[in-house]
């Protein structure tokens, strides 16, 4: 017999508010991207995810989201490219 399980945003339980997805092929341009969201409020309740590029291309696009989608523990995700700088801070988002 086939049971079913009913999910609904009550029932899903999230241990951080936000997941930072990044594909990353330049470490110090990501680690400016990160510093400037940890300074506008994204840090304790965030997750900060990559798929290192660094060395080779190990991941197309496609690859790199199935894998933030499949590992993500955020109610939010983010997927942001490694060069976008945070302006304002997270409760002005």
């Amino acid at each position: 017999m086939m049971t079913h399980k009913i999910i609904n945003q009550n029932s899903i339980q999230y241990p951080y508010e936000f997941s930072i997805c990044t594909i990353v092929n330049d470490m110090a341009e990501y680690e400016m991207m990160k510093c400037s969201f940890i300074e506008n409020g994204f840090d304790e309740d965030c997750e900060y995810l990559i798929v290192d590029n660094t060395n080779t291309n190990n991941f197309d696009a496609y690859q790199a989201i199935s894998l933030f989608l499949n590992t993500a523990k955020g109610r939010f995700l983010i997927l942001v490219h490694q060069d976008v700088r945070v302006v304002d801070n997270k409760i002005q988002l």
